[in-house]
């Protein structure tokens, strides 16, 4: 039994490190919340296994916090479906901005007078 949460365990630390590669092709609804309380509750089920060393169910517990750590992690890390068009091109409103900004940085200045 150890040994099968010994790769579990690995399995998911490795599926949460490699998650930010893969999560944006996975039907899942982002849910930063719902994931953080997961992540949160994983690590206090961990804690409790760590702390009931001799319970029986104790190795289970620690496969359902590996469970709870993915779970969590992939609706933390869910993509909320912006696919990033809107860093392309200028945006609206910068042909003006930028004509009002050269005309504003070539004005002549004065300098302040000293007191």
């Amino acid at each position: 039994m150890f040994l099968l949460t010994l790769t579990c365990g690995i399995a998911a630390v490795v599926a949460v490190a490699l998650a930010p590669l893969y999560v944006g092709r996975l039907p899942v609804a982002p849910a930063p919340r719902l994931g953080a309380a997961l992540v949160t509750s994983s690590a206090l089920l961990a804690l409790v296994a760590v702390v009931h060393p001799r319970h029986p169910d104790g190795r289970l517990v620690f496969l359902g916090a590996f469970a709870l750590l993915l779970a969590g992690a992939l609706l933390v890390l869910a993509d909320e479906g912006d696919d990033g068009d809107d860093d392309v091109g200028e945006p609206p409103w910068w042909p003006e901005f930028e004509s009002d900004f050269r005309r504003y940085a070539a004005r002549p200045r004065r300098p302040l007078a000293r007191a």
